[in-house]
């Protein structure tokens, strides 16, 4: 299995929040589909349409419908679903995604330095492949932010 690094083509990776959408992904440049949406009737469809795209595919664990975020469903997600791997806020999961040859994505929330000192030490043990910040729109916002001056005590 390839570093997940080396799989992302473009610097945008798809987030699919619902099914709907679907079409739009697959004829994106993006070569990477989180899939934040699904239930056990219909997962495994819509990662094989994904796959026939051409793109990986990670299935976010704690979204799923009917698919339990633990190990029977991390076993039951790469035996049958098949994705490139998984996303999870938990850390034993991304253990068990590892140990299943499936990559693992760890989801940390950094919303205070407890969540940043917690989210370090989760990913120390855990030891995933690659770590999702969230929220993913901060970066942004702190920027737009400081250029209209709102940070730096002019307003």
């Amino acid at each position: 299995m390839y570093p997940l690094v080396d799989l992302i083509e473009h610097q945008t990776i798809v987030a699919l929040q619902n099914k709907e959408d679907l079409d739009v992904a697959l004829a994106s440049k993006a070569n990477v589909v989180f899939l934040l949406t699904g239930s056990i009737f219909n997962t495994q469809e819509l990662v094989a349409r994904i796959k026939a795209a051409g793109k990986h595919v990670f299935l976010h664990l704690e979204f799923l419908e009917g698919i339990a975020a633990d190990k029977s469903g991390v076993a039951y997600v790469a035996q049958h679903i098949c994705p490139t791997g998984i996303i999870s806020t938990r850390s034993n999961m991304i253990k068990v995604a590892k140990e299943l040859n499936l990559l693992a994505i760890q989801r940390i929330f950094l919303i205070d330095t407890s969540a940043v000192h917690k989210g370090m030490k989760v990913t120390e043990q855990s030891q995933p492949d690659a770590i999702e910040v969230m929220p993913g729109i901060m970066p942004r916002v702190i920027h737009e932010l400081t250029r209209s001056g709102k940070l730096d005590g002019r307003n």
